[in-house]
């Protein structure tokens, strides 16, 4: 008696979600693969796994990366894609800037304030939502650095802490 009035609560709460749920966004359909009857439409894939997402009597389509408001998302639920593409768009838009970084006549505070607002904006781009590991912030930083070493005309063998604080600038993780 007493698992059966558990039971019973558990699906009064159930049913109670469901109705605030249904007052507050309307009707809510299960995402369950719906039973594929003859001439119904077919999922994606051929045994019907959990994987299938269906709204409105539509299969959803599922992709291995998704970009959305500039962020890269994948279906590993890592950010390894977003952070690719971040090194790769920061390192062609420094590389594009580079006839500019190796001319005397400009002033390295004026080449510093390109670089600042033209190719750090990409590195930082989102950093709200997204979490680099140590590897994938350390390719970042490189970006930084190498940038730095470029513009004010140092070894490329100078350490990292050196080239930003000429650069006077903190690292991307701590901004």
């Amino acid at each position: 008696s007493e698992s059966e009035s558990k039971s019973e609560s558990k699906s009064e709460s159930k049913r109670e979600l469901r109705a605030r749920m249904r007052e507050r966004f309307g009707e809510i359909e299960d995402f369950e693969p719906p039973q594929i009857g003859k001439g119904e439409a077919r999922c994606a894939c051929s045994d019907h796994c959990r994987r299938c997402w269906m709204t409105r009597g539509k299969f959803v389509e599922v992709v291995e990366k998704y970009k959305y408001l500039g962020i890269w998302f994948n279906s590993r639920l890592t950010w390894c894609d977003h952070i690719e593409y971040m090194h790769q768009k920061a390192v062609t838009r420094t590389k594009s800037l580079r006839k500019l970084f190796t001319n005397n006549r400009i002033a390295a505070r004026t080449k510093l304030l390109v670089w600042f607002s033209y190719v750090r904006p990409v590195l930082e781009y989102g950093c709200e939502v997204w979490q680099a590991n140590q590897p994938e912030t350390a390719k970042l930083e490189a970006v930084q650095t190498g940038a730095g070493a470029l513009i004010l005309k140092l070894n490329t063998k100078t350490p990292s802490v050196a080239v930003r604080a000429l650069m006077k600038c903190t690292r991307l993780a701590k901004r």
